[in-house]
């Protein structure tokens, strides 16, 4: 650099391999800051029995004025002075300082290295801010002056990371999605632009989701969540139930509006991924989506979520009727049975209306013209996987995401999220599945059909037909039997519950309940079990086995898809498995030597070899440390040359503002406000 030799001030400070309050020069300090009259005195005239040399003073351009000790140019440090160890510099500089005659003092290096920065990038996939960031780092390396930088810094690299995807964050999710998909010739994405080139709409789904809904497609639900980004884009994944009774995610959506538009573009296109529409799909009462399902899945049943339904009961029926807790009984007695037939379901409601007065109600009679959209008696028919009558699922799916985003995620951050969610999400399903196929649940009673469950079911599903086995060995009674023609009618009696009729037909093999156990949730009853128990059936016949429940559920998908061949080339992921590979084997090591002296200094001088070897090997090749060069890396893109995407708005909808509280939860919050001001009388 070119500069003055014989010079020095707060440049040739920061230019040493140190911080700015590392090495400290009072006298320069205070001749900025103190306007003395004494300003043009030496600094050796100032202090009476000062030891500096004799000193020049050199007015700057700006009018400030600056003693520069006269020193020979040997001792004196220079701007692009370079030091074998920050240690060999501060020694320099300690030298030149007791010839000038002031004092120097050592602090905190504050200078990020490349190592700094990807400690702070790892904690942020790991959704650890940087402060955290900055204490744990001190926990690794044992004090704080270990460390190398402050807590600042730590902050201003997540800063530049911001500011380095700022108005580029559309373009490079956009531009990573097709990266994707060159990777994975199966992965599907679509996105539109509103008329300001603004990233409106986002749907995409990997080859691994879209396997999923062939295996576990037939019933799904979906419910829009909030607070997941800085532009208050709505997320809306969509879920499923695997073979172990655990949500599973199809794929997902961004959508700046939620209106009809907005979601019959998120389900064409999810259509279009997977090729199918799902039997049955979940949602609250959305007013949008009402329309969208039915126009774009005209063969897909709609089912509304009965919990959101019967959450606005209290609202409605009134504050007596809210508080009358035997109407609450009655009314969810029926609402909740599913084992009700379509008539007496109606029968029973008329009964509860005329009892407590609500024939003429609009909001009741709205529910009951709806009944065929959400009461459980009208899906008897369809197979709900495990989904039953809510959205709970999506919720639970809804909430799992919120442990990983906040409503601060630029997309980029959303995304990077986003896939370490999901990726634990399939880690999870993968340990139950090798959990599966490595063990064998207890059985509770001695029959054959029992140990078959074990062996052919997922563990959680056996837990449920395990349930119904004994409670049809134990509970159940057959209290009547009937033939006709071959075909065998039975009246079965279980305790505390009414009575169950199961019919076997002679030439179809066929045998049913009118509970419809099997057609809603796809294993057998203990009514049929029962029955089964008194004709010694000893193994579950193949016509009532449901692939979906069972450990190979994904061999034999319900949907049959073509794949494209898979491309085996990992794109820009080398660096970052070698990289993860390096911290896994330090970790290795370090358990190996931990708490045994002799490996652990072993351990310490061969790193220590090795980082003198690349810190020698860097200073020869230069390589590019740049900001933007360490970004691209962790970011594994780059800023784009031209932005042809930009941003979205910061959007607008029900759930991005203040939420509207309903009269239930005011008269809680006043009451609760009420309670806490009579303390203070």
């Amino acid at each position: 650099m070119d500069a003055r030799p014989d010079s020095i001030d707060d440049a040739n400070v920061r230019n040493l391999d140190a911080d700015p309050d590392s090495i400290d020069d009072a006298n320069t300090r205070n001749l900025h800051s103190n306007p003395d009259p004494m300003d043009d005195a030496p600094p050796g005239d100032q202090h009476g029995e000062g030891t500096g040399t004799e000193c020049n003073l050199v007015v700057l351009p700006d009018g400030t004025k600056q003693w520069l000790p006269n020193c020979n140019s040997e001792s004196t440090p220079y701007v692009g002075q370079e030091f074998a160890t920050l240690d060999d510099g501060i020694e320099f500089y300690r030298a030149y300082a007791s010839i000038a005659g002031f004092d120097i003092r050592n602090g905190t290096k504050r200078q990020l290295d490349i190592g700094h920065k990807i400690f702070v990038a790892n904690c942020a996939r790991a959704n650890i801010g940087s402060t955290k960031s900055w204490r744990l780092y001190k926990e690794m390396v044992g004090s704080f002056t270990d460390i190398g930088a402050t807590s600042t810094d730590f902050c201003n690299f997540r800063r530049d990371l911001l500011a380095y995807i700022a108005g580029a964050d559309a373009q490079m999710v956009v531009e990573d999605m097709y990266k994707n998909k060159e990777m994975e010739p199966d992965f599907y994405f679509d996105f539109d632009l509103n008329e300001d080139r603004e990233l409106c709409r986002l749907f995409w789904a990997d080859t691994i989701s879209r396997m999923n809904f062939a295996c576990f497609g037939d019933v799904m639900s979906f419910d829009a969540t909030y607070s997941t980004n800085r532009y208050k884009l709505v997320f809306v994944p969509f879920t499923g139930v695997d073979n172990h009774k655990r949500s599973i995610t199809f794929g997902s959506g961004l959508i700046a509006r939620e209106d009809v538009e907005s979601y019959e573009w998120l389900l064409k296109n999810f259509k279009n991924a997977k090729g199918y529409a799902p039997r049955c799909v979940i949602t609250d009462q959305d007013p949008a989506l009402k329309i969208a399902v039915p126009n774009i899945m005209p063969e897909t049943r709609h089912r509304f979520c009965m919990w959101h339904i019967m959450e606005k009961v209290g609202d409605k029926a009134g504050i007596a009727l809210a508080k009358n807790m035997e109407f609450r009984k009655a009314l969810n007695n029926i609402v909740w049975d599913e084992t009700l037939s379509a008539p007496e379901f109606e029968l029973q409601w008329a009964e509860v209306m005329k009892a407590y007065n609500l024939v003429d109600h609009r909001w009741f009679e709205q529910m009951y013209k709806a009944r065929e959209s959400c009461i459980p008696t009208y899906f008897q028919d369809i197979f709900m996987g495990g989904l039953l009558k809510t959205t709970s699922h999506s919720e639970s799916e809804n909430s799992y995401f919120g442990n990983f985003t906040n409503h601060h995620n630029s997309l980029v951050e959303f995304l990077m999220q986003y896939n370490r969610a999901i990726g634990e999400q399939r880690h999870a399903q993968q340990k139950l599945n090798v959990e599966g196929e490595s063990s064998f649940p207890a059985t509770k009673t001695p029959l054959a059909i029992e140990r078959q469950a074990a062996a052919m079911y997922t563990k959680n599903i056996f837990y449920d037909f395990q349930e119904e086995i004994w409670d049809g060995s134990f509970r159940c009674r057959i209290t009547c039997e009937t033939n006709d023609n071959g075909d065998r009618k039975y009246s079965v009696h279980v305790t505390g519950e009414k009575l169950f009729e199961v019919t076997h037909e002679e030439a179809t093999q066929k045998t049913e309940c009118n509970c419809n156990k099997f057609n809603r949730v796809g294993i057998l009853c203990k009514h049929v079990l029962a029955v089964f128990k008194n004709e010694g059936v000893e193994e579950i016949p193949s016509r009532y086995i449901v692939a979906r429940w069972t450990k190979n559920a994904c061999a034999q998908p319900m949907y049959n898809v073509v794949w494209k061949a898979p491309n085996t080339t990992q794109g820009g992921n080398e660096l970052r498995t070698i990289a993860n590979q390096l911290w896994n084997e330090f970790y290795k090591c370090m358990g190996l030597a931990n708490g045994c002296p002799d490996e652990m200094d072993l351990m310490l001088s061969t790193m220590q070899e090795l980082k003198g070897r690349l810190k020698s090997a860097r200073q020869h090749t230069k390589p590019n440390t740049t900001a933007p060069s360490v970004i691209e890396t962790i970011l594994n893109a780059s800023a784009p040359a031209e932005i042809q995407i930009k941003p979205p708005s910061i959007a607008k909808n029900k759930g991005s503002g203040k939420r509207l509280k309903g009269n239930k939860e005011k008269a809680t919050e006043k009451n609760k406000k009420k309670g806490e001001d009579m303390r203070y009388l």
